[in-house]
């Protein structure tokens, strides 16, 4: 396509679509795998801290 200045490439209304649809989605995804590695994380310091107990 081109535009009136010359410019030839596409139009971003395409992307702009699929971000907004998508976006939610892997918002989600991110903070359900942040929650996970963040749970891991604080099970492993709490199994150090009754095994340094012990």
């Amino acid at each position: 396509m081109s535009s009136y200045d010359g410019v030839i490439g596409y139009s971003p209304g395409l992307e702009v679509i699929m971000v907004v649809m998508i976006g939610p989605l892997l918002a989600i995804i991110d903070i359900s795998l942040t929650w996970i590695r963040i749970y891991k994380e604080a099970e492993e310091a709490r199994r150090r801290a009754e095994n340094k107990g012990v």
